[in-house]
């Protein structure tokens, strides 16, 4: 084999390595690719959904300032805006609210979720289903705690209509904590000849039970 020969082989042999490197890198991008893909999809997904701590359905530290998913059993009603709270933080069982309490007296839960779950224009949200995303009660109901005495008794002297009235005393989110509950337990209480439902501040706001 003279020197051109040798030059050709040793081309070809080049070439035909080239081609094969060529090949794996190809395959080993390809196969790589839907990976890469995928990952940044979980990474896009993950910055577009908000931050999920627990709701504040009012006093209670169940929904972040963004709405939540998150669902507990039982919620202890107190919310870091309030810098002191003056009364025992209320439990709540959402849980038997949500399901047992539903299933055993339907037609005082007609709207289910929607009995406590309503939009900023106070419509029920009847199809609220277990984990959709609900907001804080705070963020319509912006001003802390019960309205002061003094306040009340000038709207009352206002003679406004009583939705007039009704919407002022909703600026407090103590006050719609109240209406929310104590008005449902009300009626509860005055269909089922039961008294069961707490509507007093000391059956609410009770004190622990001493072990």
């Amino acid at each position: 084999m003279d020197s051109e020969q040798k030059g050709c082989l040793l081309k070809t042999l080049g070439f035909l390595s080239l081609i094969f490197v060529l090949t794996v890198l190809g395959r080993s991008l390809s196969v790589n690719k839907p990976s890469v893909e995928l990952a940044g999809q979980k990474k896009q997904s993950s910055a577009e959904t908000p931050a999920v701590s627990t709701l504040k359905t009012g006093i209670s530290t169940y929904v972040p300032t963004s709405g939540t998913t998150d669902l507990k059993d039982v919620i202890r009603l107190e919310n870091k805006a309030y810098k002191k709270h003056t009364k025992e933080i209320v439990v709540f069982e959402h849980r038997k609210h949500s399901k047992e309490y539903v299933e055993k007296y339907p037609k005082l839960h007609a709207s289910a979720c929607g009995e406590c779950h309503h939009d900023d224009k106070a419509i029920k949200q009847a199809n609220l289903k277990e984990n959709d995303r609900v907001q804080n009660c705070i963020e319509c109901h912006k001003k802390l705690g019960e309205i002061p005495q003094a306040e009340k008794k000038a709207l009352k002297q206002q003679k406004l209509s009583k939705n007039e009235y009704e919407k002022k005393i909703l600026e407090y989110q103590g006050e719609a904590l109240h209406m929310n509950c104590i008005d449902c337990h009300k009626i509860y209480k005055r269909q089922t000849k039961k008294k069961n439902a707490p509507a007093t501040c000391v059956t609410c706001h009770a004190q622990p039970k001493k072990k």
